[in-house]
């Protein structure tokens, strides 16, 4: 009896492990298809800035895949959550529909049972989340932001021809007349529209000098400087000399953005400012945005769990558009409101929100499905 019983024992936990395996297997195939589905959007979306890249900077391939890398990264944050919340959906509904969260009912394997192949890869999904926004993602965009001005400032070097008017960013430049081996010019145009008060350069003598890293500035001889200050119409400045800086070279000396910022950095920060509330802020959204894959599992389990409800691979779609667009336009709301009132509260209104409306739904879903189970068993 003893070794009948334990027996039984094995064989209901192989066939338990075999169920969540299946489940698991079942979340993840519309999930990794999702993750691909947001991440080509994102490509088809940015393919006219690479290509005026590629065309306009003569980029090599080298620096746009790395460009590109660091856009993907820094938007993990948005897309992850969104393929978790369709794979919930879709998931359990192509089961509901197949009738095959009925047969592991009626073969007695428990209902939250069922659930906890979703739980292992939500917490994926958070520790995967937690890494994107606090290490991962500020990364990504301190390098795009570098190899965007980077990308600049050796079109300076590299495309500027004698008599040809070139844009690049906020800055068009013009040469008479220009040597590529010294990388003298002469007779030197400059529009930089970098600031809120444009203004024009004039030099008649000058050269390009290079740095280590590629970038390069202008060191311009006997010029002047027009712009237009508040105080007067206009006024002009007289240079013997002047280094006129780049974008990249601007950007190294600048303080990096708090989002270019890691979370060592940011309590780094924090810890020398007496009021950092824009730091304190910053550590809020990411704390905030590492938990809507939780969020997204109460809402998904509340609209897409529901064994005796027959719901399609485009209704599941539709659903989780609806719920996603509908959080991130009250994230970028309360985002705002949160930095102009400086309350730090607003920043978790949504998955408060949110996360009420899942658990409300949840527990009248629970409820009917009560109710079914006892009319299936009375009958």
């Amino acid at each position: 009896m003893i070794l009948n019983t334990n027996k039984k024992l094995f064989f209901k936990s192989i066939f338990r492990l075999k169920i969540f395996f299946y489940i698991f297997k079942e979340l993840l195939t519309p999930y990794i298809l999702s993750l691909f589905i947001f991440i080509m959007t994102i490509l088809m979306v940015q393919m006219f800035r690479f290509t005026d890249i590629i065309l306009i900077y003569g980029t090599d391939l080298d620096s746009i895949l790395l460009l590109l890398k660091s856009l993907l990264v820094s938007t993990f944050p948005i897309i992850i959550p969104l393929s978790f919340l369709s794979s919930i959906l879709m998931g359990y509904g192509r089961m509901s529909q197949d009738s095959e969260l009925v047969a592991f009912s009626a073969l007695g394997y428990p209902k939250r049972s069922l659930l906890l192949p979703s739980y292992l890869l939500c917490t994926m999904s958070i520790v995967f989340c937690f890494f994107c926004v606090t290490d991962l993602g500020p990364k990504g965009i301190r390098i795009s932001k570098v190899l965007s001005s980077q990308i600049a400032s050796e079109t300076l070097a590299a495309n500027l021809k004698p008599g040809v008017f070139l844009t690049f960013g906020d800055m068009t430049v013009y040469v008479e007349s220009l040597n590529k081996k010294t990388k003298n010019f002469s007779n030197f145009f400059v529009l930089d529209q970098r600031t809120k008060s444009p203004a024009v350069i004039l030099s008649h003598l000058g050269q390009i000098i290079n740095n280590e890293d590629k970038s390069s500035f202008l060191n311009m001889k006997n010029g002047q400087i027009h712009f237009n200050p508040k105080e007067i119409n206009h006024a002009v400045i007289d240079f013997q000399e002047y280094n006129f800086i780049t974008d990249s070279e601007a950007k190294k000396n600048s303080k990096l953005p708090i989002k270019a910022l890691t979370n060592m950095e940011v309590f780094k920060m924090l810890s020398t400012k007496k009021n950092g509330f824009e730091y304190r802020l910053e550590l809020h959204k990411r704390f905030q945005l590492s938990l809507v894959c939780g969020v997204f599992l109460i809402l998904g389990l509340a609209f897409g769990f529901n064994i005796f409800q027959r719901v399609s691979r485009s209704e599941s779609l539709g659903i989780c558009i609806f719920l996603a667009m509908s959080y991130w336009i009250l994230y970028f709301i309360f985002e705002s409101l949160a930095a102009n009132s400086k309350m730090i509260f607003y920043v978790y209104v949504p998955n408060i929100l949110f996360l009420s409306i899942g658990l409300i739904w949840m527990f009248y879903m629970n409820d009917s499905f009560s109710l079914k189970l006892k009319k299936i068993s009375k009958s």
